[in-house]
């Protein structure tokens, strides 16, 4: 009953910054708690939740930015905006939640911004900035220096990597060179600006009687020292949140299925679906996917009692419970169609 009570308590309208502020004081405690080691990389990543939009209140679906620590598969912070163009806004304001000193922080192409450039190097931290037809100059100045005749023979600091599963063969060529002197201005436009850096796939899908090949070229700037082998890294993590993180609450969770739209609903029910993928993943108790997990947390007292031991005001603890209680049943419920 106390579970309904809740659910029913976070459909109605919310002060703006609750959502906000639930999910950085729970993300707190259970990094105080559970988490050690240094985070060394984030990635900033927009995820639209389709059902969101109320047609009634001329209300639009809402995008949702992650900052997700790649490191340890779990979301550090989130902020909402209304449309996918105001991501460059968001940002820096999702950037004023977070200590970033030391680390790296990853963005797509919409991320790609000289302002945002600048507030990550005064806050401490490097960036690795993926570079698209936005940025034209800079995305001109990467085809005059690696052109495709390169990729057979690199001139530069370059690392490669094979893979083969699942009829699918790849290789992915990382090259990395310093910013060339026909493109030394770029160094006072992007504060710190050191690398430019190319990540080349090569694709061969193999089926019964023919086989596909397909190829693809990606541009990132970077703002501190790294070579290919480290950049191989960093980009393959860049990418880790499209399956640790998106493909969860798409699938897992059946997030683009949610219609709770009402006030800041949708914003709080995102961050609660991000709490309990980080309560869960943090879980070394009952070894089995994310999926599995949260069917057994609402039917097994003692294992929900295990994922909630956490360090912090039992206020933070208490509230969390009843977010993750919430949250597990309703996914739930959602999964298997009811």
């Amino acid at each position: 009953m106390v579970i309904l009570k809740m659910v029913f308590l976070f459909t109605i309208p919310l002060p703006e910054l609750y959502p906000v502020s639930v999910l950085q004081n729970f993300t707190s405690a259970l990094l105080t708690g559970c988490v050690t080691a240094i985070l060394q990389m984030i990635k900033m990543s927009s995820q639209l939740i389709r059902h969101s939009y109320d047609k009634s209140r001329r209300k639009g679906a809402i995008h949702v930015i992650s900052a997700f620590s790649t490191m340890h598969s779990l979301v550090i912070g989130q902020i909402k905006t209304d449309e996918k163009s105001n991501e460059i806004t968001a940002i820096p304001e999702l950037l004023n939640m977070l200590d970033i000193k030391g680390k790296i922080i990853t963005t797509d192409a919409m991320g790609c911004q000289k302002d945002i450039a600048e507030k990550i190097q005064k806050q401490g931290g490097d960036y690795l900035f993926a570079v698209k037809g936005n940025q034209r100059r800079l995305n001109k100045a990467f085809e005059e220096k690696f052109p495709l005749k390169e990729l057979n023979n690199p001139e530069h600091d370059s690392y490669a990597i094979s893979e083969k599963s699942h009829g699918r063969e790849e290789i992915r060529l990382h090259i990395v060179c310093d910013v060339p002197d026909e493109s030394i201005d770029f160094t006072f436009e992007w504060k710190g600006l050191k690398k430019l850096c190319m990540a080349a796939s090569f694709r061969s899908i193999i089926a019964e009687q023919k086989k596909e090949s397909e190829m693809t070229v990606r541009y990132y700037i970077r703002s501190a020292d790294l070579t290919a082998e480290t950049f191989a890294t960093v980009n393959r993590n860049h990418w880790n949140v499209e399956n640790k993180l998106h493909w969860r609450l798409d699938v897992v969770m059946n997030e683009d299925g949610c219609k709770i739209r009402r006030g800041n609903a949708a914003e709080l029910f995102s961050g609660i679906r991000h709490i309990a993928i980080n309560i869960l993943t943090n879980d070394k108790v009952f070894k089995a996917g994310l999926r599995r997990k949260m069917r057994k947390a609402p039917m097994d007292r003692d294992y929900l009692a295990s994922v909630l031991v956490l360090r912090g005001a039992a206020f933070v603890i208490l509230l969390c419970s009843a977010l993750l209680c919430s949250a597990l049943l309703c996914s739930a419920l959602l999964c298997s169609g009811m």
